[in-house]
């Protein structure tokens, strides 16, 4: 596959001669290229919705925990 003309040009600059700039064009495109760190990081922001409502998170926690509970699973 063909890379798009800035992330080439950037390529072509020796590693240790590479601007900022440069750099971050590499670094962009690569990240854009790996499917698994879109994953994680869509894992990350559900994760994050997740404890921005911590009360419902709890509520789950808890409806776990009692029919889990020996006393629950046993008068059934």
């Amino acid at each position: 596959p063909s890379l798009p003309q800035a992330v080439a040009a950037a390529l072509a600059v020796p590693r240790a001669q590479r601007s900022a700039e440069q750099l971050a064009t590499i670094a962009a495109y690569y990240r854009s290229q790996d499917s698994e760190l879109a994953q994680l990081a869509q894992a990350a922001q559900n994760a994050q919705q997740q404890l921005q409502n911590a009360r419902a998170l709890g509520v789950q926690d808890l409806a776990w925990a009692l029919i889990n509970t020996p006393a629950f699973l046993f008068n059934r």
